[in-house]
């Protein structure tokens, strides 16, 4: 499976799959822990119907707070040379681009689901919603039947404009309340018949 992805829970013939996608600068592992170590997505596969019903999965991007890039040591360079970990420098893209890549995920990485239901946090739940704007413009339809909108940001976030002062962060520039992104992203979604969409 592709390493975009951590599965808790997976199926040959599922067609259901639950999907948790962090926010601005987290990961899977400071979003969805708890700091007794719990994780939610394990916590959901306590229940019986879940685990009988779906695959649980969570989606990982890169995302960090200052500058474009994660700019590696020399020393690290060369050992993931030699070992042949010769990943590029990862950067951050903006969240038009990173809903485009979950958008080819779900279409080749997660072809087997017929029925996504993403549980998003912070820009997280953007990425999604661009992802899902992009999908019914497109097609028509989306596979993602359900959408858990956690404390996202949908009218942009205050400390971006603050924060675009010190950064050129693709990321704080899409979360700004008065650049064209946000606003139009939000024209989109009210224009189009979403899938159920719970706000929390």
């Amino acid at each position: 499976m592709d390493q975009d992805f951590i599965f808790y829970e997976q199926k040959k013939d599922c067609r259901n799959l639950i999907l948790f996608v962090h926010g601005f600068t987290g990961d899977v592992e400071s979003t969805w822990k708890n700091k007794n170590g719990n994780s939610f997505p394990e916590l959901l596969l306590e229940n019986s119907h879940i685990k009988d019903s779906f695959d649980v999965a969570s989606y990982s991007y890169f995302s960090t707070l200052l500058g474009l890039f994660a700019v590696k040591s020399t020393y690290r360079k060369v050992t993931n040379y030699i070992f042949g970990k010769t990943k590029a420098n990862e950067k951050n893209l903006d969240i038009e681009e990173l809903a485009s890549n979950l958008r080819n995920h779900i279409r080749f990485t997660l072809g087997q689901y017929d029925n996504i239901y993403v549980i998003a946090h912070s820009m997280g739940g953007l990425i999604t919603k661009n992802l899902i704007v992009g999908d019914l413009i497109k097609d028509g339809i989306t596979k993602v039947k359900l959408f858990l909108s956690l404390a996202v940001p949908h009218q942009g976030a205050e400390l971006s404009v603050v924060g675009g002062l010190i950064s050129s962060n693709l990321q704080i520039k899409n979360l700004n309340p008065v650049e064209e992104f946000i606003n139009t992203l939000n024209q989109q979604w009210i224009n189009l018949e979403k899938p159920t969409t719970k706000y929390y």
